[in-house]
């Protein structure tokens, strides 16, 4: 229901009551009241324009150059919540106008309103339906490319509206609903302008709500993508300089790239006839798969941070106020369960994700999988070893192979 509609609709409530006018109110309830609702009005444009300071809208823009499911959703979310602060706009637009004592009085102030009201919506192109997750795959060179300074400033300005929009609602309840109150109404609207005062309140909370879970969501995306970012530029390096000092032969460098479809390419830097030793296999096999998972782990955020983001606003125009985080935990914990509970019956697929997941999860949170499903992630090998399994030399076989075949010299990534 729009602002207009919900207030048409408390008239017609309160007029079933059979009072012949519609409101009375002192001169002083009036300065009172109108003049705090005008205030308020000022601060809240101030306090909850995000569209204006533009730092969602460039890590929207990085998001989705790198193909990040989160280049839409942040812009959807500026966009819907565009629309719910206007809508919070015109309600205390609406008590600092209707107040029905000598308009003289407040021209000013109302002509002040009216005009920020037609301005307000600058944000709005890109349009509440586009909500949907593009389908994309995040691929090794979008991982190590991404400027995550981007998103880290749209954390630091909803950190920033959280925090004002906090004192803001100390503000509307201490002054304007205070006030409100105390002040002597009569007539049809008295009962329904003093709720529509404290319903005003409550729609300020539930911006600085929506503004925190946002803060919270996109903050936690941030520290896990900066780990990965960091782990996965680190492990290719090491891939690269190759081990010199290895004996009885150095271990080669190793060229990383992409390799299609969110997997990482993974080959050795010297041609050599005899083809590369088992070593040197074992080693191209344990980066390929390594930095392709930290390829998977980086997307599997990004689709949590999405969902998060999504439900957080809700996708209401006219109403915040929805799903609360304080982290990714509540989006990917759930899934855990879920994948933990499979126990020995996981697939390799999910048993990665699985592990992904674990990585990504508090440790509280780790604290409740491991309480609820002890035996199952053991089942599930969450904690097999991960470190490098590879030949000690040339002359060795696969790691951990009894024979060694001619297929054992063929590796996938060449």
């Amino acid at each position: 229901m729009t602002f207009d509609e919900e207030w048409a609709d408390a008239q017609r409530t309160a007029a079933a009551g059979g009072s012949s006018y519609d409101l009375v109110v002192t001169q002083d309830d009036l300065g009172a009241v109108g003049h705090e609702a005008f205030l308020i009005h000022g601060q809240l444009r101030a306090k909850a324009d995000i569209a204006g300071t533009g730092a969602t809208a460039r890590a929207a823009t990085e998001c989705s150059t790198r193909n990040l499911a989160m280049g839409s959703e942040p812009s959807a979310t500026l966009s819907t919540w565009d629309s719910q602060v206007k809508t919070v706009l015109q309600m205390y637009a609406h008590i600092s106008n209707h107040l029905d004592f000598s308009k003289k009085a407040h021209a000013n102030d109302d002509e002040a309103i009216a005009a920020g009201m037609r301005h307000r919506g600058r944000f709005r192109a890109v349009g509440l339906r586009d909500t949907e997750v593009r389908e994309v795959t995040l691929t090794w060179t979008d991982l190590i490319t991404l400027d995550l300074g981007k998103l880290n400033e749209a954390v630091t300005e909803w950190k920033t509206a959280a925090e004002e929009l906090a004192k803001l609602h100390g503000t509307v309840r201490d002054g304007l609903v205070k006030k409100s109150e105390a002040a002597r109404w009569e007539g049809v609207n008295a009962t329904v302008t003093r709720e529509f005062v404290r319903s005003a309140a409550k729609e300020v909370d539930d911006l600085q709500r929506e503004a925190k879970s946002i803060h919270l969501v996109l903050a936690d995306a941030h520290a896990e993508l900066t780990q990965i970012q960091k782990q996965a530029k680190a492990l290719a390096d090491e891939a690269r300089r190759g081990d010199p000092a290895h004996t009885p032969e150095p271990d080669p460098g190793l060229l990383v790239s992409d390799g299609g479809g969110g997997k990482v390419r993974v080959e050795s830097s010297i041609c050599d006839a005899k083809g590369p030793n088992q070593r040197t296999q074992d080693m191209i096999r344990w980066y390929a798969d390594t930095l392709t998972g930290l390829v998977s782990h980086a997307a599997d955020v990004d689709a949590a941070a999405t969902r998060a983001l999504r439900a957080s606003h809700g996708a209401d125009p006219y109403n915040a106020g929805h799903a609360e985080y304080t982290s990714l935990d509540q989006d990917q914990l759930p899934r855990a369960m879920k994948l933990a509970a499979l126990g020995k019956d996981a697939k390799p697929a999910q048993q990665a994700e699985l592990r992904r997941l674990w990585q990504s999860l508090s440790p509280d949170a780790r604290a409740q999988l491991w309480t609820a499903h002890r035996d199952d992630l053991i089942a599930a090998g969450l904690f097999n070893p991960s470190v490098k399994q590879m030949a000690a030399d040339r002359g060795s076989g696969k790691h951990g192979a009894e024979d060694i075949e001619w297929n054992d010299w063929v590796h996938p990534w060449g």
